[in-house]
């Protein structure tokens, strides 16, 4: 009787720990095969988004850097001579993915001719300017021959053109040039090739258990799947679709179901040894329960740790890449002893949003400061677009043209709804006339004789708000001695312990003792203050300074 108690309860136990391993593994199985069903297609997205907008924007970046050049060749288009080669050669630098810069323009009787071209040759260690390109493969085509007559944008589907005695399948962007009277006298052209997306695609391949084979517009399979993938049955996949949109091409990705079943087979086989243990010990299968559930987390902060690890490491590249826009040391000028100028800029974050810039054009020195809305990564692009426009077209055209065209510019396709503002000046070193634009950033201080004020305020709008606004510019007369001093609002706005700020007055009276100084030293000073009133709290916004002193002609010393 004993021994068949014994045996019983031997059996009542086993059976139920044999019943609740078997009910574990089975809700195992079920909560693990939908764990990484959903972790599937959390990466079959991460790839789809991730490929397409990285194809996506170099698209865009073919798009803005043709239609800038666009808006830049419109009044000497029809001009053979060198400075369009080196526009188009420019263009087709700016870019590694254009093989090819072209103008086509038309007569009044829509006859094609191509004004100028530039071909990029053995790896673009080498530019070609082609004098007698007459064809382009595109004039046969009725909806670019209806976009170059409409003076419309458009890009091309794939199409095959010889090129340095060999063919080449191309895409073509096209950005339409007008005339004077604002109608379409013909169209600016990057083509790339195939291959270069074919190229993009393959090396953004964000994991490797994901296939992406391409389709283009026309049914070409220029990137086919893998062998293995067209093998298994279409049940066996999961497949997703992405079209692009400025190609009307097709993407499809494809991924094995097999490897969720590998994965859940491997964690089942754990769970089974962890069952079969704990009929020898509980203690031994607490630890390796706690082992398994404790892995998913520790592989996420790995994860997490490497991501961060990872943003970190773009952010300091994005910051060298921003402090290399910005002109850091001023030179002397030896030739020109008219002005003393000088600069500085703190960024709140590893990147920000404030920018200053200089040139010289034979006696004009055109100069500006800027401050975007927002703060980091976005506003570090927003500024470094802005940076750009200034440097393409500020010497191009009059001021407030220039100022318009910036804005349009930033306009488009501002999805953030991002601005900036901006002040623009133009010197004229000989005779002292100032004429600028102040598109509502702060007003500057200016210092003439023993009079220390604020310049009025301007009814211009910051830049990247309204794309159809105007801008009007303002003129002064520097005498020598005076000094005007621009700012962003991280100067006045800088806070202390008491979270009160540093305030206009505060900035009117720091000037007032700076007063007869070097550009240099006025800036050092201003920064020093400001920063020794901010003492303590951390910077909440970015700080620009910039100081010129127009010392007329002769020695500075004497000037002052």
């Amino acid at each position: 009787m004993g021994k068949n108690l014994q045996w019983r309860m031997t059996m009542w136990v086993g059976g139920s720990v044999l019943l609740v391993a078997a009910s574990i593994l089975c809700c195992a199985a079920v909560l693990l095969r939908d764990r990484f069903e959903s972790q599937m297609d959390e990466r079959m997205d991460d790839a789809i988004d991730w490929t397409t907008s990285v194809v996506d924007q170099r698209m865009k970046r073919v798009e803005y850097a043709t239609r800038t050049v666009a808006a830049s060749v419109q009044d000497y288009m029809l001009e053979k001579d060198e400075r369009m080669d080196s526009l188009l050669v420019r263009m087709i630098r700016g870019l590694e993915c254009i093989d090819v810069a072209s103008l086509v323009i038309h007569d009044g009787n829509k006859n094609i001719s191509m004004a100028h071209a530039a071909l990029a040759e053995n790896d673009k260690k080498s530019i070609r300017v082609l004098k007698a390109f007459e064809e382009m493969g595109l004039e046969n085509d009725p909806n670019w021959r209806s976009s170059f007559e409409e003076g419309k944008p458009f890009w091309s589907p794939s199409y095959v053109h010889r090129l340095a005695k060999n063919d080449f399948r191309l895409l073509c962007y096209s950005e339409p040039v007008y005339s004077d009277d604002g109608k379409p006298r013909g169209m600016l052209c990057a083509q790339i090739t195939e291959d270069w997306i074919i190229y993009i695609i393959n090396k953004y391949k964000v994991r490797k258990d994901i296939d992406v084979s391409v389709f283009t517009s026309d049914g070409r399979c220029i990137v086919p799947q893998q062998d293995y993938i067209r093998q298994l049955d279409k049940k066996d996949l999961i497949q997703e679709e992405r079209s692009l949109d400025h190609l009307g091409w097709k993407l499809v990705f494809s991924a094995d179901k097999s490897i969720i079943n590998e994965q859940l087979n491997r964690i089942l086989l754990w769970i089974i040894l962890a069952s079969l243990l704990l009929l020898l010990t509980v203690a031994l299968t607490i630890i390796l329960t706690v082992r398994y559930v404790a892995r998913p987390f520790v592989q996420e902060q790995r994860r997490i740790a490497g991501s961060e690890a990872a943003l970190q490491r773009e952010l300091t590249i994005a910051a060298h890449t921003q402090n290399n826009l910005i002109p850091h040391v001023f030179p002397p000028f030896p030739a020109r002893k008219e002005i003393d100028l000088h600069a500085f800029l703190q960024p709140a974050r590893q990147v920000g949003g404030d920018l200053y810039d200089y040139f010289l054009q034979e006696d004009n020195l055109y100069f500006c400061i800027g401050d975007v809305s927002g703060k980091g990564v976005p506003a570090s692009l927003f500024m470094a677009a802005t940076h750009y426009l200034f440097r393409s077209v500020a010497s191009n055209m009059p001021l407030t043209k220039a100022v318009e065209h910036m804005n349009q510019s930033l306009c488009t396709d501002n999805s953030q709804c991002m601005f900036v503002t901006f002040w623009f000046g133009c010197l004229n070193l000989c005779t002292g006339k100032l004429e600028f634009v102040n598109a509502g950033h702060n007003s500057p201080l200016l210092i003439q004789g023993n009079e220390i004020r604020y310049m009025a305020p301007s009814g211009n709008m910051p830049l990247g708000i309204l794309e159809d606004a105007e801008f009007s510019s303002e003129t002064l007369d520097l005498q020598a001695g005076d000094t005007l001093f621009l700012y962003t609002d991280g100067l006045t706005e800088a806070m202390n312990v008491q979270h009160q700020l540093y305030g206009d007055d505060a900035a009117l009276e720091s000037m007032k003792l700076c007063a007869g100084k070097a550009a240099k030293e006025i800036v050092g000073e201003m920064t020093e203050r400001v920063l020794r009133y901010a003492a303590g709290t951390e910077q909440s916004d970015d700080i620009t300074l910039l100081c010129l002193n127009y010392l007329g002609e002769g020695s500075p010393k004497e000037k002052r």
